[in-house]
This record gives C-alpha cells, structure tokens and sequence, in this order.
C-alpha cells in the first residue's frame, strides 16, 4: 500500500553568527532511493524557491520559521515494492550579491550532480567499506559541480567586480545531510555551522591493544573551561580557576550532575596532572613525582600526599587512571595503559590501547570502565539548528503525486542535460562555444521552461487535492451535530 511521506524542516535557529545583518537561506534536497529498483528521486524545492530568505538580520538567539515552499519535501512510497531510503542534504546559505540567474545555474546544479553522483555509486554507498569514502567524493563532486555552474555563470564584468571586491557573492556557510534509517515518524535537528566543541566524551575500553570504541556524547557543552577535570568513585573531579578542587555527583544520566563541593581550598592549580583512583586522587608535582591522596569525601578532608612514583611523569601529555590501570598519552598522541597493583614503583611496561589522535583533546580521564575525553572549546563564525521531522500517512492523490514525480523527473534530467553542455562549453573555442551556447539557450527555452511550468501545474494540482483530502478527513471525524450545523 502506498505512503505519503513529509520531510519538513520548520525552524532555524541561529546560535551564533558573525555577520551582521545575515540573510540565511536554504537549499534542501531528499534523496530518495528504492533498493529494489535501484532508482533515485531528488525531491527540493522549485527552482522559483531556492533563494527565499528566511529572516532577515536573523541574530545569534533567535529562531524563524522555515517558509513550506522551501522547507517541505514530498514523495510516496510502497513499503510492498522494497525498501525505501532517504537522505536529507541540506545546504545553508548567506545571501549578498549573488545575480538571481547565477544562483539559479548553482542550485540547479546543485540538485543534478547530487541525484547523478549518488545514483552512479549506489554499489559503494551499500558496502561499509567503502560508504565513507563514497559519501565523502559525492560531497566533493557536488561541491564542485556548484561552484563550477557558479562560476560559469557569471559574466566577464561580473568576474572582474568579483575580482575587484565590488561584488560579494552569497556564501555558503555548511551543509550536511541526515540519513533516515527507517521512513517512521521522527523528529530530529540538523546542526550547520562550526563546532562549538567542549563536549564530553565516552569512550568503552575493553582491555586489548586498539580496541577502545568509538566516543558517545554524554556532556554537551562547556567542560573545557576547567584547569582539571576528572573522575572518582561516582564523583566527578574539577579544579576551577581559582584552584578549588569541586566535586560533582554523578547518577548516570544526561545533565544531572550536581551542583559542586568544595574538597579541596586552593593550590589545586600548580599540579602538571591531576587524577582519581580508587579512593585516591594522583597528582604529578613539578618534579615528576607521582603522588597518592586520600579522599574521605567531606569538604577539606583531603590528606598529605604519599610519593608512589618517582619521577618522570611530567612527560605525558594526559595521565589519569582507570580500573586498577593508569592511562597516559605520550607526544606520539598513544594511549598507554599500566598495570598498577598498588605498591611504589610497581608499574607494568605499558600496552597501546588507543594507537593515535589522544593529542587532540582538552582533558582525558577514566571512570567507571570508561574513558572520557572533553573537547577543546572553540569559537566558529556561524552556528545553527534546524527543527525537523519525517511524517508518514496512507497515500492519498496517488494520481497527482505520480504526476509531480514525472514532472521532476523530466526537469531534472533536462537540468542535468544542460549542465553536461554548460561543461562542455567552458572548455570549447570559437564556432564551437557559439553553437553550444546557441544549443544550451534552446534547451532552457524550449525544453526546460515547459518543464518547469508543467512541474508547478502538477504541484498545485497536488496541493488542491491534499487541501480537499484534509477537508474531508476534518468533516469525516467531526461531531455529528456539527455536521448537520454545516
């Protein structure tokens, strides 16, 4: 049985951006895939769409909505006639002095090369071996296929006011896309812009060389603020930049930690490492000495150090201890792992646990069978959040929506016809270059245009049949005496 599907993007939110005024807009795209017929649907917005301006001046902390004619995506499927994937792309966009037809030649360009670079390497995004690496040449193939339609598009004497700084083009802040792993109704949010970082991550060790998992976010924001950060027996550690030592309760799920006590009263902040154990809190002193603290748990309690290593700990990177072993990070950015059973000067040779990348974090600390590492805090230009969310329904209009199906087909497959020519053409001299051009004019006026006009008549007659089918289905399940009022 056939099903309508929804892809909406509803609200922008901007979390940060540094131009001012900004005038965002998007162009979005799902990609729709049957792995019985291997076929591929690019389902976006029309052409007369892909420049509407969300809001303008849209500021660091505030949200807008997302207009239906750009942020909402259609299509049917039939779950009886094979499975059916989706990706959404979403690229997000500052609007300056782009000329309108330049835009149009990038958008177009845009939705072409994504539906011919995903259906031309359908074989490689199916096998885990080789998806990243394809995911990461289609990214680039339709980077370019833009920027070269872009390009293209403009006139000498627009180049020249580029060159010249008289003419600012719309930039692309990001893009990024979302694979649907099932077609359930969801909601989700896209992220564009850059990482903010300070993220808390966790990462499962289990013992043997390399095998330390891939990390799970369990802090999202603002844990690369401290001097020191890391884990005891349910306590989370920290030491502020006043050189108090804070503890934290921790119950294991998402945003509870507690407010913090204060364990330890100053000179917290002259320690290389800083790091618990079992009952005990590490320090490595300027000398490279390891040393043992004892931690009862009440304010202040905190007692005299034990020297238990004797020196060359200062030469770590990171150094902190898990589950009856101490991890350290060299300068190769390794992550070692000793065995330690208690007694002074008894640590194991080390053993590689993690064979590259430790360098890169802000803090890396052990915790209940668990690594975790927290992101350096950094400060992109731009930053947003897109509210999403897939919704399914029984088909209804199935005659309009084949019909708005075909109707893009065909535009898509002239857009990609025309985009081969406008390649063709940058390269071509003389009579050459006169006849393509000659040709590709013809195209977008006595193909494209016709197209277009027919994709618009088939939208509007699909959405004049929703509107009805929405209206019967309100009057089918309203009161009986409202009814007869009616």
């Amino acid at each position: 049985m056939q099903q309508n599907a929804n892809v909406a993007l509803t609200t922008i939110h901007c979390v940060r951006e540094k131009d001012s005024p900004s005038s965002p807009y998007l162009w979005p795209a799902a990609v729709v895939i049957n792995e019985s017929s291997l076929s591929v649907t690019v389902v976006s917005p029309l052409q007369v769409n892909d420049r509407v301006v969300i809001q303008n001046n849209l500021q660091a902390g505030q949200s807008a909505p997302i207009p239906s004619s750009v942020g909402v995506m259609s299509f049917q499927f039939d779950p009886d006639m094979g499975k059916t994937d989706v990706v959404l792309v979403v690229a997000l966009w500052q609007k300056h002095d782009t000329p309108g037809n330049v835009v149009d030649a990038g958008f177009n360009a845009f939705i072409s090369t994504l539906h011919d670079a995903i259906q031309s390497n359908l074989i490689h995004l199916a096998d885990p071996n080789t998806r990243d690496t394809t995911i990461n040449a289609i990214k680039m193939t339709v980077q370019s296929g833009v920027t070269s339609a872009i390009e293209n598009s403009l006139s000498l004497v627009q180049k020249g006011e580029v060159a010249a700084k008289l003419l600012t083009l719309d930039s692309l802040v990001d893009n990024t896309s979302q694979a649907l792993a099932s077609l359930d109704p969801t909601s989700f949010t896209l992220t564009l812009g850059g990482d903010f970082g300070g993220r808390l991550l966790s990462y499962g060790d289990s013992g043997t060389p390399g095998n330390v998992s891939d990390p799970v976010v369990v802090g999202f924001g603002g844990w690369g603020d401290f001097k020191f950060l890391f884990a005891g027996l349910r306590r989370i550690y920290a030491v502020n930049q006043q050189g108090q030592l804070l503890s934290y309760g921790d119950s294991g799920t998402p945003g509870n930690v507690s407010d913090p006590v204060v364990v330890g009263f100053g000179g917290w902040l002259d320690f290389k490492f800083l790091f618990a154990g079992l009952g005990r809190i590490y320090a490595v002193n300027e000398q490279g000495q390891l040393l043992s603290y004892g931690d009862s748990g009440t304010p202040g309690n905190v007692s005299d150090p034990v020297v238990v290593g004797f020196g060359g700990w200062a030469d770590f990177k990171f150094l902190f201890a898990g589950s009856d072993r101490i991890y350290a990070v060299n300068q190769q950015g390794q992550l070692l792992s000793y065995g330690d059973n208690g007694t002074p000067g008894n640590v194991s040779d080390p053993v590689v646990v993690g064979f590259g990348g430790w360098l890169d974090f802000k803090f890396l600390f052990g915790g209940g069978g668990r690594i975790y590492a927290a992101e350096n805090a950094l400060s992109p230009d731009h930053n947003y959040e897109i509210d999403c969310t897939l919704q399914v329904a029984a088909a209804t209009c199935v005659p309009e929506q084949n019909a708005v199906n075909a109707a893009s087909q065909t535009v898509q497959s002239i857009k990609s016809g025309i985009a081969s020519l406008q390649a063709q053409e940058t390269k071509a001299i003389g009579p050459e270059k006169l006849t393509l051009l000659k040709l590709i004019q013809e195209l977008e006026t006595t193909k494209l245009e016709p197209a277009e006009a027919s994709l618009e008549k088939a939208n509007e007659a699909l959405a004049a049949c929703r509107a009805r089918s929405s209206s019967s289905e309100e009057l089918s399940t309203a009161p009986v005496d409202v009814i007869a009022k009616r």
